[in-house]
Protein backbone atom coordinates (compact mmCIF):
# COMPACT_ATOMS: atom_id res chain seq x y z
CA UNK A 1 0.00 0.00 0.00
CA UNK A 2 1.27 3.43 -0.97
CA UNK A 3 -0.69 6.61 -1.57
CA UNK A 4 -2.81 5.49 -4.55
CA UNK A 5 -0.74 7.11 -7.28
CA UNK A 6 0.87 5.39 -10.28
CA UNK A 7 3.75 4.20 -8.08
CA UNK A 8 1.29 2.30 -5.87
CA UNK A 9 1.00 -1.32 -7.05
CA UNK A 10 -1.78 -2.35 -4.67
CA UNK A 11 -5.15 -2.34 -6.44
CA UNK A 12 -7.18 -4.82 -4.39
CA UNK A 13 -8.49 -2.83 -1.47
CA UNK A 14 -11.93 -4.46 -1.55
CA UNK A 15 -10.44 -7.97 -1.68
CA UNK A 16 -8.26 -7.32 1.36
CA UNK A 17 -11.17 -5.82 3.30
CA UNK A 18 -13.25 -8.89 2.49
CA UNK A 19 -10.40 -11.15 3.58
CA UNK A 20 -10.14 -9.34 6.92
CA UNK A 21 -13.93 -9.47 7.37
CA UNK A 22 -13.94 -13.21 6.63
CA UNK A 23 -11.30 -13.75 9.30
CA UNK A 24 -13.34 -11.66 11.68
CA UNK A 25 -16.35 -13.95 11.19
CA UNK A 26 -14.20 -17.00 11.93
CA UNK A 27 -12.99 -15.45 15.16
CA UNK A 28 -16.32 -14.71 16.79
CA UNK A 29 -16.39 -17.81 18.98
CA UNK A 30 -15.04 -17.38 22.51
CA UNK A 31 -12.38 -20.08 22.21
CA UNK A 32 -10.95 -18.92 18.88
CA UNK A 33 -7.83 -16.83 18.50
CA UNK A 34 -6.70 -15.47 15.13
CA UNK A 35 -3.21 -14.16 14.46
CA UNK A 36 -3.10 -12.10 11.26
CA UNK A 37 0.47 -11.69 10.01
CA UNK A 38 1.39 -9.18 7.32
CA UNK A 39 4.70 -10.69 6.24
CA UNK A 40 6.64 -7.63 5.12
CA UNK A 41 6.21 -5.06 2.35
CA UNK A 42 2.72 -4.31 3.63
CA UNK A 43 3.41 -0.65 2.88
CA UNK A 44 5.50 0.70 0.02
CA UNK A 45 7.47 3.52 1.63
CA UNK A 46 10.36 2.70 -0.69
CA UNK A 47 8.68 3.76 -3.93
CA UNK A 48 6.69 6.60 -2.38
CA UNK A 49 7.90 10.13 -2.94
CA UNK A 50 8.20 12.73 -0.18
CA UNK A 51 6.67 15.98 -1.39
CA UNK A 52 7.67 15.16 -4.95
CA UNK A 53 11.23 14.08 -4.10
CA UNK A 54 13.00 10.81 -3.27
CA UNK A 55 15.38 11.79 -0.45
CA UNK A 56 18.36 9.57 0.30
CA UNK A 57 18.37 10.21 4.03
CA UNK A 58 15.14 8.93 5.59
CA UNK A 59 14.41 10.78 8.81
CA UNK A 60 11.60 10.13 11.25
CA UNK A 61 9.81 13.19 9.87
CA UNK A 62 9.84 11.79 6.34
CA UNK A 63 8.54 8.40 7.49
CA UNK A 64 5.76 10.09 9.48
CA UNK A 65 4.66 12.13 6.44
CA UNK A 66 4.50 8.99 4.29
CA UNK A 67 2.63 7.08 6.99
CA UNK A 68 -0.03 9.76 7.15
CA UNK A 69 -0.49 9.48 3.37
CA UNK A 70 -0.97 5.71 3.65
CA UNK A 71 -3.42 6.02 6.52
CA UNK A 72 -5.45 8.59 4.57
CA UNK A 73 -5.37 6.59 1.32
CA UNK A 74 -6.47 3.28 2.85
CA UNK A 75 -8.89 4.46 5.51
CA UNK A 76 -11.30 1.57 4.83
CA UNK A 77 -8.64 -1.11 5.29
CA UNK A 78 -7.59 0.31 8.63
CA UNK A 79 -11.26 0.48 9.65
CA UNK A 80 -11.56 -3.25 8.85
CA UNK A 81 -8.41 -4.01 10.86
CA UNK A 82 -9.72 -1.93 13.75
CA UNK A 83 -12.94 -3.95 13.70
CA UNK A 84 -10.93 -7.19 13.60
CA UNK A 85 -9.05 -6.15 16.75
CA UNK A 86 -12.24 -5.50 18.70
CA UNK A 87 -12.07 -9.21 19.45
CA UNK A 88 -9.53 -9.21 22.28
CA UNK A 89 -8.33 -12.70 21.27
CA UNK A 90 -7.17 -11.47 17.88
CA UNK A 91 -3.77 -9.96 17.15
CA UNK A 92 -2.01 -8.40 14.17
CA UNK A 93 1.72 -8.69 13.47
CA UNK A 94 3.52 -6.48 10.97
CA UNK A 95 6.85 -7.97 9.92
CA UNK A 96 9.43 -5.58 8.51
CA UNK A 97 10.09 -5.97 4.79
CA UNK A 98 12.52 -4.21 2.48
CA UNK A 99 9.80 -1.80 1.27
CA UNK A 100 8.60 -0.75 4.72
CA UNK A 101 11.67 -0.32 6.93
CA UNK A 102 10.07 2.99 7.97
CA UNK A 103 8.04 0.88 10.42
CA UNK A 104 11.23 0.56 12.48
CA UNK A 105 10.64 4.00 13.99
CA UNK A 106 8.83 3.51 17.34
CA UNK A 107 6.78 6.65 16.63
CA UNK A 108 5.48 5.12 13.37
CA UNK A 109 4.46 1.96 15.19
CA UNK A 110 2.68 4.11 17.76
CA UNK A 111 0.90 6.04 14.99
CA UNK A 112 -0.46 2.80 13.48
CA UNK A 113 -1.50 1.42 16.88
CA UNK A 114 -3.37 4.65 17.58
CA UNK A 115 -5.12 4.36 14.21
CA UNK A 116 -6.21 0.82 15.08
CA UNK A 117 -7.06 1.82 18.66
CA UNK A 118 -5.45 -1.37 19.91
CA UNK A 119 -2.41 -2.60 21.79
CA UNK A 120 -2.83 -5.99 20.10
CA UNK A 121 -0.65 -4.82 17.21
CA UNK A 122 2.98 -5.92 17.06
CA UNK A 123 6.03 -5.17 14.89
CA UNK A 124 9.12 -7.36 14.42
CA UNK A 125 11.62 -8.84 11.97
CA UNK A 126 10.31 -12.36 12.57
CA UNK A 127 7.39 -14.26 14.06
CA UNK A 128 8.10 -17.52 15.86
CA UNK A 129 6.00 -20.03 17.74
CA UNK A 130 6.56 -23.71 18.51
CA UNK A 131 8.44 -25.11 15.49
CA UNK A 132 7.32 -22.35 13.09
CA UNK A 133 9.47 -19.48 11.77
CA UNK A 134 8.08 -16.62 9.67
CA UNK A 135 10.02 -13.74 8.15
CA UNK A 136 9.81 -11.60 5.04
CA UNK A 137 12.90 -13.10 3.41
CA UNK A 138 15.08 -10.05 2.79
CA UNK A 139 17.37 -10.79 5.74
CA UNK A 140 19.11 -13.47 3.63
CA UNK A 141 19.16 -11.30 0.51
CA UNK A 142 22.45 -9.40 0.19
CA UNK A 143 20.69 -6.66 -1.77
CA UNK A 144 18.16 -5.92 0.97
CA UNK A 145 19.69 -7.37 4.14
CA UNK A 146 19.60 -4.85 6.98
CA UNK A 147 21.71 -4.70 10.14
CA UNK A 148 19.05 -5.63 12.71
CA UNK A 149 21.37 -4.54 15.54
CA UNK A 150 21.95 -1.08 14.08
CA UNK A 151 18.77 0.09 12.40
CA UNK A 152 19.54 3.82 12.77
CA UNK A 153 22.64 5.89 12.04
CA UNK A 154 23.37 9.60 12.35
CA UNK A 155 23.66 11.94 9.40
CA UNK A 156 24.58 15.52 10.22
CA UNK A 157 23.73 14.84 13.88
CA UNK A 158 20.26 13.60 12.98
CA UNK A 159 19.08 9.95 13.14
CA UNK A 160 18.13 8.34 9.83
CA UNK A 161 17.25 4.79 8.77
CA UNK A 162 20.30 2.60 8.20
CA UNK A 163 18.98 1.19 4.93
CA UNK A 164 20.61 -1.59 2.86
CA UNK A 165 22.28 -0.56 -0.40
CA UNK A 166 19.46 -2.19 -2.38
CA UNK A 167 16.99 0.32 -0.96
CA UNK A 168 19.20 3.17 -2.15
CA UNK A 169 19.49 1.51 -5.56
CA UNK A 170 15.70 1.60 -5.90
CA UNK A 171 15.00 5.06 -4.50
CA UNK A 172 17.99 6.82 -6.06
CA UNK A 173 18.38 5.03 -9.40
CA UNK A 174 15.83 2.44 -10.49
CA UNK A 175 12.82 4.51 -9.43
CA UNK A 176 13.14 6.20 -12.83
CA UNK A 177 12.34 2.86 -14.45
CA UNK A 178 9.16 2.56 -12.40
CA UNK A 179 8.09 6.10 -13.27
CA UNK A 180 8.37 5.47 -17.01
CA UNK A 181 7.34 1.80 -17.21
CA UNK A 182 4.94 1.44 -14.28
CA UNK A 183 2.88 -1.24 -16.06
CA UNK A 184 5.78 -3.28 -17.49
CA UNK A 185 7.34 -3.45 -14.03
CA UNK A 186 4.33 -5.49 -12.88
CA UNK A 187 4.91 -8.26 -15.44
CA UNK A 188 6.48 -11.60 -14.53
CA UNK A 189 8.71 -13.45 -15.19
CA UNK A 190 10.87 -10.32 -15.31
CA UNK A 191 13.25 -11.69 -17.95
CA UNK A 192 10.39 -12.23 -20.42
CA UNK A 193 8.98 -8.79 -19.61
CA UNK A 194 12.31 -7.17 -20.46
CA UNK A 195 12.58 -9.10 -23.72
CA UNK A 196 9.10 -8.05 -24.84
CA UNK A 197 9.71 -4.32 -24.48
CA UNK A 198 12.98 -3.15 -26.02
CA UNK A 199 12.75 0.32 -24.46
CA UNK A 200 12.10 -1.21 -21.02
CA UNK A 201 15.10 -3.51 -21.46
CA UNK A 202 17.34 -0.73 -22.79
CA UNK A 203 16.58 1.60 -19.88
CA UNK A 204 17.01 -1.26 -17.37
CA UNK A 205 20.48 -2.02 -18.72
CA UNK A 206 21.47 1.65 -18.78
CA UNK A 207 20.41 2.18 -15.18
CA UNK A 208 22.10 -1.07 -14.11
CA UNK A 209 25.47 -0.10 -15.54
CA UNK A 210 25.14 3.47 -14.31
CA UNK A 211 24.42 2.19 -10.81
CA UNK A 212 27.27 -0.36 -10.99
CA UNK A 213 29.91 2.15 -12.10
CA UNK A 214 28.84 5.18 -10.10
CA UNK A 215 27.12 3.84 -6.97
CA UNK A 216 28.98 0.57 -6.47
CA UNK A 217 32.46 1.62 -7.56
CA UNK A 218 33.00 5.39 -7.57
CA UNK A 219 30.83 6.96 -4.87
CA UNK A 220 31.97 4.58 -2.09
CA UNK A 221 35.49 5.90 -2.74
CA UNK A 222 34.96 9.65 -2.76
CA UNK A 223 32.06 9.57 -0.29
CA UNK A 224 33.59 7.04 2.10
CA UNK A 225 32.63 9.15 5.13
CA UNK A 226 28.96 8.85 4.23
CA UNK A 227 27.65 5.59 5.74
CA UNK A 228 24.79 5.40 3.25
CA UNK A 229 27.29 4.89 0.42
CA UNK A 230 29.03 1.90 1.95
CA UNK A 231 28.70 -1.35 -0.03
CA UNK A 232 28.98 -4.95 1.33
CA UNK A 233 31.45 -6.08 -1.33
CA UNK A 234 32.27 -9.39 0.37
CA UNK A 235 28.59 -10.36 0.52
CA UNK A 236 28.15 -9.43 -3.13
CA UNK A 237 31.07 -11.66 -4.13
CA UNK A 238 29.60 -14.57 -2.16
CA UNK A 239 26.23 -13.97 -3.77
CA UNK A 240 27.71 -14.03 -7.27
CA UNK A 241 29.58 -17.25 -6.50
CA UNK A 242 26.35 -18.94 -5.39
CA UNK A 243 23.79 -17.39 -7.75
CA UNK A 244 25.68 -15.81 -10.64
CA UNK A 245 25.16 -12.14 -11.47
CA UNK A 246 21.36 -12.38 -11.40
CA UNK A 247 19.41 -10.30 -8.89
CA UNK A 248 15.92 -10.84 -10.30
CA UNK A 249 15.66 -14.64 -10.58
CA UNK A 250 13.60 -15.40 -7.47
CA UNK A 251 13.45 -19.15 -8.11
CA UNK A 252 17.23 -19.41 -8.26
CA UNK A 253 17.80 -17.65 -4.93
CA UNK A 254 15.04 -19.25 -2.82
CA UNK A 255 16.83 -22.55 -2.23
CA UNK A 256 20.03 -20.96 -0.94
CA UNK A 257 18.04 -18.65 1.30
CA UNK A 258 16.09 -21.59 2.70
CA UNK A 259 19.30 -23.51 3.45
CA UNK A 260 20.64 -20.52 5.39
CA UNK A 261 17.44 -20.35 7.43
CA UNK A 262 17.71 -24.01 8.40
CA UNK A 263 21.26 -23.43 9.67
CA UNK A 264 20.18 -20.35 11.59
CA UNK A 265 17.07 -21.99 13.08
CA UNK A 266 17.77 -25.75 13.30
CA UNK A 267 14.92 -26.31 15.78
CA UNK A 268 12.23 -25.08 13.36
CA UNK A 269 10.34 -27.46 11.07
CA UNK A 270 8.27 -24.99 9.06
CA UNK A 271 9.31 -21.73 7.39
CA UNK A 272 7.09 -19.14 5.74
CA UNK A 273 8.61 -16.44 3.54
CA UNK A 274 7.48 -13.65 1.26
CA UNK A 275 9.90 -11.35 -0.61
CA UNK A 276 10.26 -13.59 -3.69
CA UNK A 277 7.45 -12.93 -6.16
CA UNK A 278 6.64 -16.61 -6.57
CA UNK A 279 4.08 -19.03 -5.15
CA UNK A 280 5.82 -22.16 -3.95
CA UNK A 281 5.76 -24.98 -1.42
CA UNK A 282 8.57 -27.50 -1.07
CA UNK A 283 10.38 -29.72 1.44
CA UNK A 284 14.09 -29.99 2.19
CA UNK A 285 15.66 -32.17 4.90
CA UNK A 286 12.28 -32.77 6.55
CA UNK A 287 11.53 -29.04 6.66
CA UNK A 288 8.62 -27.39 4.93
CA UNK A 289 9.03 -24.02 3.21
CA UNK A 290 6.11 -21.92 1.98
CA UNK A 291 6.58 -18.88 -0.28
CA UNK A 292 3.39 -16.81 -0.29
CA UNK A 293 3.94 -14.50 -3.28
CA UNK A 294 2.49 -10.96 -3.25
CA UNK A 295 -0.87 -9.16 -3.22
CA UNK A 296 0.37 -6.34 -5.41
CA UNK A 297 -0.96 -6.06 -8.97
CA UNK A 298 1.08 -8.47 -11.11
CA UNK A 299 0.53 -10.44 -14.30
CA UNK A 300 1.97 -13.71 -15.60
CA UNK A 301 3.00 -13.08 -19.22
CA UNK A 302 3.67 -16.75 -19.99
CA UNK A 303 -0.10 -17.03 -20.59
CA UNK A 304 -2.30 -15.46 -23.26
CA UNK A 305 -4.07 -13.32 -22.34
CA UNK A 306 -1.81 -12.31 -19.47
CA UNK A 307 -3.17 -13.98 -16.36
CA UNK A 308 -3.59 -11.82 -13.29
CA UNK A 309 -1.84 -13.34 -10.29
CA UNK A 310 -4.25 -14.69 -7.66
CA UNK A 311 -4.22 -13.42 -4.08
CA UNK A 312 -2.50 -16.07 -1.98
CA UNK A 313 -1.75 -16.62 1.69
CA UNK A 314 -0.47 -19.17 4.18
CA UNK A 315 -3.08 -20.76 6.44
CA UNK A 316 -2.08 -22.43 9.71
CA UNK A 317 -4.45 -24.09 12.16
CA UNK A 318 -3.49 -24.91 15.73
CA UNK A 319 -5.49 -26.94 18.23
CA UNK A 320 -4.25 -27.22 21.80
CA UNK A 321 -0.87 -25.81 20.77
CA UNK A 322 -0.48 -28.49 18.10
CA UNK A 323 -0.28 -27.65 14.40
CA UNK A 324 -3.02 -29.64 12.68
CA UNK A 325 -3.12 -27.95 9.28
CA UNK A 326 -0.80 -25.84 7.15
CA UNK A 327 -0.70 -24.90 3.50
CA UNK A 328 -0.88 -22.24 0.81
CA UNK A 329 -4.30 -21.06 -0.34
CA UNK A 330 -5.77 -18.73 -2.92
CA UNK A 331 -8.32 -16.16 -1.82
CA UNK A 332 -11.33 -15.67 -4.03
CA UNK A 333 -13.77 -13.13 -2.54
CA UNK A 334 -17.37 -13.87 -3.39
CA UNK A 335 -19.06 -10.57 -2.60
CA UNK A 336 -17.13 -7.98 -4.66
Amino acid sequence: MGKKDKMDDFHDEKALINFIDDLNELGKTEESQIVLIFNGDTFDFLKMDYKGEYPRYISEEISAWKTDKILQSYEKIFAALKDFLKNKNNTIHFIFGNHDFDLLWPSIQKKIRQKLVSKQTFFSFTYETHDLHIEHGNLNDIIYSIDTEKIFVNHKNKPILNLPFGAYAVSQSFIELKKRFSNDERLYPRKEALNRNKDFKKMSRRLFWKFTIIDLLLKPLYKFRDKTHRVPYLKIIKHVLHNGITIVNDHKMIENSFKKLIKEHPDKKTFILGHAHVYSSFEYKNRLCLITDTWREEYDITTEPHKRKPKTYAHILYENDQMVEIGLKEYHPTNI
